[in-house]
């Protein structure tokens, strides 16, 4: 059936709404990077699709890992979607839980296979937080005493950390009753007063 450019019009702003709005910041960045066209030179894609070699430690239909070709430690691997995502700040929320869950127990065994003792699990999102890549990924790093490795940074003082609590009072991520912590007197806490019935 076609529709005149007033149904679709109106059938897509109807489809709008029912997106999140991280879904709809997906799709205003799909569009603007070109869509589908996207990935095409990607060198992760290429690694997810098998067209370069390297040293897959886990794949299913949803991501892939690989050993870093520059790992900062022995056992250090990357984690990514196969679906070719520039930025997690606008990924499913589903297909993102599932990404660093999957991360998490993939460098629960790297640890027991290395002997490491700790790890770290470093996500960056933009050319200003260090991404250096336009395909998100995950860097899962297992962690040695004294290995020389330093994940540091200069603190700052806040000017006015207020201004940015009150910015996010009334947020709400998810459907469920949050108990603001303004409204909890932390010396009289009764667990009774907090129970959900």
């Amino acid at each position: 059936l076609a529709l005149g450019p007033a149904q679709q019009e109106q059938r897509l702003s109807a489809f709008l709404e029912t997106l999140s709005d991280g879904q709809i910041e997906y799709l205003k960045s799909m569009q603007q990077q070109g869509g589908s066209s996207q990935g095409q030179g990607c060198i992760f894609c290429a690694l997810a699709e098998g067209r370069v070699q390297t040293s897959v430690i886990y794949q299913d239909e949803k991501i892939f890992a690989c050993l870093d070709r520059n790992p900062a430690n022995i056992g250090h691997f990357i984690v990514f979607t196969r679906e070719h995502i520039s930025n997690s700040l606008y990924m499913d929320d589903e297909l993102f839980s599932y990404l660093l869950a999957s991360s998490n127990k993939l460098l629960r065994k790297m640890l027991e296979v290395v002997g490491a003792t700790s790890g770290n699990i470093l996500v960056s999102d933009g050319q200003d937080a260090g991404q250096k890549t336009d395909h998100f990924i995950v860097h899962c790093i297992p962690r040695f005493k004294d290995d020389g490795i330093s994940i540091t940074w200069k603190t700052k003082q806040l000017e006015n950390p207020q201004n940015i609590v009150d910015a996010f009072r009334g947020v709400t991520l998810y459907k469920k009753k949050v108990i603001s912590p303004s409204l909890v007197d932390s010396k009289k806490i009764n667990y009774d007063d907090l129970r959900i019935p």
